[in-house]
């Protein structure tokens, strides 16, 4: 069931499961502090300054591959624009030439150093 549900809701990362019953009551209370906690990380904002330093530790764990001609691609900062879901423009050098896969480290990475689970993250580059 976890891996049909990250299938189907794959933006949202890390998913979370909560089995209830609503003839016993059980797991109500449980789901409802899940809840809060969901909307509150659907409505994060975070400094361009916290942002920041998340990068460079992202840029430091996993340089990014040179760009087209063998030219060096630089992000330069990244900040948070929206939330409700959150979403991050980087700016970069050469956006076009980034793989996807890298798109999808600094995604995961984001995720993992913000603790941003069971939502979607929107980047921007």
């Amino acid at each position: 069931m976890q891996k049909f549900i990250s299938e189907k809701l794959g933006m949202s990362g890390n998913n979370v499961i909560k089995f209830i019953s609503a003839k016993e009551g059980e797991g109500v209370k449980s789901l409802l502090s899940l809840v809060n906690q969901t909307y509150k990380l659907w409505n994060i904002r975070i400094s361009t300054s916290k942002l920041n330093h998340w990068l460079n530790i992202a840029l430091a764990e996993h340089v990014l591959p040179l760009g087209k001609h063998g030219k060096r691609i630089t992000i330069k900062f990244v900040t948070q624009p929206k939330s409700r879901p959150p979403f991050f423009v980087l700016f970069c050098s050469q956006p076009a030439s980034i793989p996807k896969h890298y798109k999808k480290y600094l995604t995961n990475h984001l995720r993992n150093f913000f603790n941003l689970t069971s939502i979607p993250i929107r980047l921007s580059l």
